[in-house]
């Protein structure tokens, strides 16, 4: 299928063939007819991307200080490296599209295939030939719209927000500074609701279409006068309210508003300006400031727009979703006008002519651009494939080759880089959820095809090898499903979410003799194995001090969805109890601990753990996992001892032996915590078909000990490990 992406290193846009989406659980497949381009909205995304680092970083500077973060905590050629991978991405674009609905995914409510409905979001609704969009993401199309005029939904949605913001009621009289493509639904917004607009901009072709869109009065900022006349108008009063939807770096919009607004109006921020408020107005008429959130309620929120959890009407009237059907229903019925506002047509194969127009490279003005799909039936194509030499070179016999399944970042960063490092490894295929990633992974990791259906890897009889590296909640299920498919399985860390799915994979893996790894990469450290050949032969019982300082993340992060991560516990504990069972060398008999939910709702506080191990030789592991450290301090610190013999580990940098009076310093300068090792571990063990780097047994046992610390409750004691 077509798709419009862009490098967000160098800026180049094209329209791109990459596989398509597939229908999954909670959405719709939807076979696009058109989409919109906001021009002001996506000429910013345009032009972050072709400017350079020096002028990323200035419009980015909270991704600048987030990068200096990860150079301290990570070092400076792994942050680069990352930063280097991110940048050299095609990003998909696109947020507002309108088409018909071809598959729907389960427990979906209210739709059907047939069904023309109206896509948001810009992490789905892509200038693309099909896409897949969560259910509360999209909405019918009133009988009769053209899919054309529904492709501005999304742009409605944002509109229509910031007019409930602003709490227009019948004869209210409303400013409206920047008469881009919002501002012009804006005010048609505000006449359908019965109140008075009156617009503001800088540009005359824009006061002059405002006119068309139903304003009352229309004023150039650069005029002189604009005040007072606005005070005429309003008797001297102000107006009621403002809408703010310029996009400006300056702090005008901000001060006029406050000016004109009348005692105890009201400002709605809903364009990107500058909000440095001049405490005069603001003081002394106590005014509301107000920021609009995009579509409207439900925005930003996984459990409405991934899970599809519906908001009650009695508490909230107008989430997302039913402001995108509203805005339908008063275009449908001739209450808002759209003809005048579409300025340019292109179709899907001449995007990049159209993002010319909206970057400002030709002479034409434009406001709302929309593109055309001119697909007949149903042409997708599910895998794309890579015609380059590479790709034709014969395969030897002893070859290993690799189907991967994820494109996430960690993938990226810590496993593809690695596939290469053992001859022989043939990279044959890879999944990713969307098209845009798996055809933009394969090409920068020489895989012969991409797609977006992982049953195109685990059923392709070509392929030798499954590696996953996905979401938390698809690891049992794609493993099992690799398993019976005769494929030899990595899969990245935890192996199962819960003990029905551990129990499922214990049987097949009994029932079939299979092969199979978990991504536990601390063991492969170097600092890990400096450590294991201090300690081996220990006489005495060891005990391990291993203080975690894993951060925050932000609380509607994935990871903290039951459904979905597990938990950090589930999700990265598991690594420190492979480590110290690894160090130990016997098996973990019982566990112990406690956390601090009963502290508060913020999932942070269940993170906040100790965790004691026992092990059958009688070796004991204090785990201290906390999410509230300080980032200048070392996420992992382990301190080992056993047998009159002291072992340091600070960050797997450092490994500082001591005993009898003595002491020596190693110092790692790569790999530092093993994921290279551990690649070239599995696949070497794959190659010659000797046992898997860590023993099935051992993996069984490290998750059992894992989902209970996670899954037994705030405090036990002594829980047997079976």
């Amino acid at each position: 299928m077509k798709q419009v992406l862009q490098n967000l290193k160098s800026g180049r846009l094209a329209t791109e063939e990459v596989p398509p989406p597939i229908c999954r659980k909670g959405g719709l497949l939807v076979k696009v007819g058109c989409s919109l381009i906001s021009a002001g909205t996506e000429r910013s995304k345009v032009e972050v991307a072709k400017a350079g680092y020096i002028g990323k970083a200035k419009r980015k500077p909270e991704q600048v200080r987030k990068v200096f973060d990860a150079a301290k905590r990570d070092g400076i050629r792994a942050t680069y490296q990352k930063v280097k991978d991110r940048l050299d991405r095609l990003s998909p674009l696109g947020y507002s599209v309108a088409g018909e609905v071809l598959e729907v995914g389960a427990d979906v409510r209210g739709f059907n295939a047939g069904d023309m409905v109206a896509c948001a979001g810009a992490e789905y609704a892509f200038h693309s030939e099909y896409i897949f969009v969560p259910q509360n993401l999209c909405v019918k199309i009133p009988e009769g719209l053209s899919l054309e005029k529904a492709s501005f939904a999304t742009l409605g949605a944002i509109a229509m927000q910031g007019y409930r913001q602003a709490d227009v009621s019948l004869g209210n009289r409303v400013l409206v500074l920047g008469l881009g493509l919002l501002g012009q639904l804006t005010i048609g917004l505000v006449k359908a609701g019965g109140g008075i607009a009156y617009g503001v901009d800088i540009d005359k072709d824009a006061c002059d279409r405002a006119w068309e869109s139903g304003a009352d009065e229309v004023f150039i900022r650069s005029d002189d006068g604009i005040y007072e006349k606005l005070m005429t108008l309003t008797d001297n009063l102000g107006v009621d309210s403002v809408i703010v939807t310029a996009a400006t770096s300056s702090n005008d919009p901000v001060e006029f508003a406050g000016r004109v607004c009348r005692d105890k109006g009201r400002v709605v921020i809903v364009g990107a300006v500058r909000t440095d408020l001049p405490r005069e107005d603001y003081y002394k008429k106590e005014l509301e400031l107000l920021f609009s959130r995009s579509y409207g309620p439900g925005r930003y929120d996984p459990q409405f727009e991934e899970k599809g959890m519906a908001y009650p009407i009695g508490f909230v009237r107008w989430p997302e979703n039913r402001n995108m059907e509203e805005f339908l229903r008063l275009v449908s019925t001739g209450m808002i006008k759209l003809d005048h506002l579409i300025t340019h047509r292109f179709s899907i194969d001449d995007a990049a002519d159209a993002y010319r127009v909206v970057a400002g490279e030709t002479d034409e003005k434009c406001v709302a651009i929309t593109l055309n799909y001119n697909s007949a039936g149903d042409g997708r194509r599910f895998m794309v494939l890579r015609h380059t030499e590479e790709t034709k070179t014969p395969i030897k016999k002893d070859s290993v080759r690799i189907g991967f399944i994820g494109g996430g970042n960690f993938a990226r960063s810590m496993l593809l880089p690695n596939l290469k490092s053992v001859d022989g490894v043939v990279c044959e295929g890879i999944a990713s959820r969307t098209g845009a990633s798996a055809k933009d992974t394969a090409d920068k990791f020489g895989f012969a095809y991409s797609t977006a259906d992982p049953n195109e890897i685990i059923n392709n009889e070509n392929i030798d090898v499954v590696m996953i590296a996905t979401r938390h909640d698809s690891h049992t299920e794609l493993v099992a499903k690799s398993i019976e498919a005769g494929k030899t399985v990595f899969v990245e860390k935890p192996l199962a979410i819960n003990f029905d799915e551990l129990k499922l994979l214990e049987d097949i893996v009994m029932r079939t003799n299979a092969r199979l790894m978990v991504g536990f990469n601390r063991r492969f450290s170097e600092a890990a194995q400096i450590a294991k050949r201090i300690l081996d032969n220990s006489k005495a019982p060891m005990n391990i001090i291993y203080r975690v300082n894993a951060g925050m993340l932000p609380r509607n992060h994935w990871v903290h969805d039951l459904d979905q991560g597990g938990n950090r516990i589930i999700g990265e504990v598991c690594h420190f109890v492979d480590l110290c069972s690894f160090f130990v060398g016997s098996p973990v008999k019982e566990v112990s601990g406690f956390d601090s939910a009963d502290a508060g709702v913020d999932p942070h506080f269940s993170e906040n753990a100790s965790f004691v191990l026992k092990f059958s030789d009688g070796s004991i592991a204090s785990v201290i996992y906390s999410p509230f450290g300080p980032s200048n301090v070392s996420k992992e610190f382990i301190e080992i001892m056993a047998d009159g013999k002291g072992v340091i580990i600070d960050d797997f940098k450092m490994v500082e032996v001591m005993g009898k009076g003595r002491s020596k310093k190693y110092r790692i300068k790569s790999d530092y915590k093993g994921h290279r090792k551990e690649v070239q571990s599995f696949l070497l063990s794959v190659k010659d078909n000797a046992p898997m780097p860590i023993d099935i047994e051992d993996i069984f046992r490290v998750t059992k000990a894992s989902l209970t610390l996670a899954l037994l409750g705030r405090i036990f004691w002594g829980v047997p490990i079976k």
